[in-house]
């Protein structure tokens, strides 16, 4: 049977690579390639996958080679990309000249260091929603018992 990537693995939307492209949490570079990456808003969910080869790397085919290194690299080897991230690997210009056993044993020590980091960046977000939670339910409790704070006391509150 042939393994493919199916729908729900990729990035298929411009808008999705744009964002991603813009404001990446993380960046690791890897052997002839940069992996952007950014948090799902479902932690559990499987990653996704885009993949930007520019007219840089070479000509059709050879962007076209480019690609199918990185979606093989994906594909074999999802149980070591961190869960729930939108993944966008730029491929750059010698990439289509190595061969596939040479990009993922180099790939390793990048898919280790985004692994990490990615960890890093799961839990600042939670700690940072969790913060936020916290916050709405004080401002929840002061609703109900009649009282608001003044926009200068939450900006003090936030400073001080």
């Amino acid at each position: 049977m042939k393994a493919v990537l199916r729908r729900h693995e990729r990035i298929r939307r411009r808008s999705e690579f744009v964002r991603l492209q813009q404001r990446p949490s993380l960046r690791v570079r890897g052997p002839g390639f940069l992996i952007l990456a950014t948090p799902r808003a479902d932690a559990e969910a499987c990653s996704r996958i885009g993949i930007i080869a520019s007219r840089k790397v070479g000509n059709a085919v050879e962007r076209n080679r480019a690609k199918r290194l990185l979606r093989e690299l994906f594909r074999k080897n999802k149980a070591a990309f961190p869960p729930g991230f939108d993944l966008v690997f730029v491929a750059f210009a010698d990439l289509h000249e190595r061969t596939y056993t040479a990009v993922e044993a180099g790939a390793h020590a990048a898919l280790r260091e985004l692994r990490e980091r990615a960890s890093k960046v799961r839990r600042e977000r939670a700690r940072a929603d969790a913060g936020d939670l916290a916050q709405g339910q004080g401002r929840i409790q002061a609703a109900a018992s009649g009282h608001m704070p003044t926009r200068k006391a939450v900006r003090d509150e936030e400073s001080g």
